[in-house]
């Protein structure tokens, strides 16, 4: 067994252990308001947005504003992964805005998925029953209805969770005869340790559902079934190097509650994530990202990722693009490459990212 592949292993078992050490109660989150426009840090809320036939939803994004380059059409969308809140992009949009090469991105606007941070429940079913599928009819609901209020991101980052449910979208305009860039004009998408579809292998997966386990409450009254990460858990789970050691930055239990990054993740949507019974990890066409398709693919690796492999990332980026030259991989390495860089060194995620 090589080095890396070992400590990846002591990683997955000492997640096992945290794991099982986590609660499993969770409150909900009070709904922001928000006017019709977001021209500072502040939040917007949509109203109503559709998750299924007769389910509903508020989604609150976060907005974070360059006060130092104001205009328009540079808008960012972001998307969280997963047990993640749109507050984790705080750290990557002010070291985006504080670099001083090439053109800058005016806001980055960040989505809180439902149940998460600033958004509501849905309204029509259990929280703890929704599916990835779900969070894409919102993303893709999303998208259509932030024009109204002066936000129309012609580029994406996602993270983790974040950048499967991209792929997802992508595949189902592609359904519908469009894409990213005709039905949004969205030319760029970075995806940060994405997520692999199905046809892409994910060694973590195997192990992800004895890891989620001890991390499911099946009787909240107000949730339903769903997974919830205690907050003083979170930096061993996803901001560890591979022999599981807490990298510089990463944040402790009381910063992460204090700054709002944790979330629960309905039971449906984590199984589904996975692969685990009775669902099928979520699948794409290959090619989705090719020169024709309008959008420009850049796919994130880190070398001390837990969770996602930079062979796996790489892998991703050939099969979505179709690229074997990998011209679009970017390999972050150094001790503080975890799962969660963008959060705990952003500055040199954001400075990897203007080298290419």
């Amino acid at each position: 067994m090589e080095r890396s592949d070992e400590g990846r292993a002591k990683g997955r078992v000492r997640f096992a252990v945290i794991g099982a050490l986590c609660a499993v109660a969770w409150t909900p989150v009070v709904k922001a308001e928000a006017g019709p426009r977001a021209d500072r840090d502040d939040k917007v809320v949509l109203h109503d947005v559709a998750v299924r036939p007769g389910v509903t939803t508020d989604i609150s994004f976060q907005v974070f504003v360059n006060e130092g380059h104001p205009c328009e059409g540079r808008d960012v969308l972001a998307v969280p992964g997963f047990a993640h809140t749109a507050a984790t992009f705080k750290a990557f949009a002010d070291a985006e805005f504080a670099q001083t090469r090439g053109q800058k991105a005016c806001r980055i606007v960040a989505i809180d998925l439902p149940g998460h941070g600033g958004s509501g429940l849905p309204q029509g079913i259990p929280f703890g029953l929704l599916t990835l599928d779900d969070y894409v009819r919102v993303l893709q609901g999303s998208l259509e209805r932030l024009p109204a209020h002066g936000i129309r991101p012609r580029a994406l980052v996602a993270h983790s969770q974040g950048g499967l449910l991209v792929q997802m979208l992508q595949q189902a305009l592609a359904a519908a005869g469009t894409s990213l860039a005709d039905q949004f004009g969205i030319r760029e998408a970075t995806l940060l340790a994405p997520v692999p579809a199905a046809a892409v292998p994910w060694a973590f997966a195997a192990a992800a559902p004895a890891i989620l386990q001890p991390l499911i409450d099946f009787n909240d009254p107000v949730l339903g079934p769903h997974v919830a990460i205690d907050d003083a858990a979170f930096e061993f789970i996803f901001c560890t190097d591979l022999t599981g050691v807490p990298v510089a930055g990463a944040p402790d239990g009381a910063t992460v509650g204090a700054r709002g990054y944790n979330a629960p993740e309905p039971l449906y949507g984590a199984l589904q994530l996975v692969g685990a019974q009775p669902f099928a990890r979520p699948d794409v066409a290959g090619g989705l990202f090719g020169p024709e398709s309008g959008t420009s693919l850049r796919v994130i690796g880190f070398t001390q990722d837990v969770i996602i492999a930079t062979g796996e990332a790489a892998s991703l980026y050939q099969y979505l693009t179709g690229d074997g030259s990998g011209s679009g991989v970017i390999e972050i390495g150094g001790p503080g490459a975890d799962h969660d860089m963008y959060l705990t060194d952003a500055p040199t995620v954001v400075g990897a990212l203007r080298d290419r």
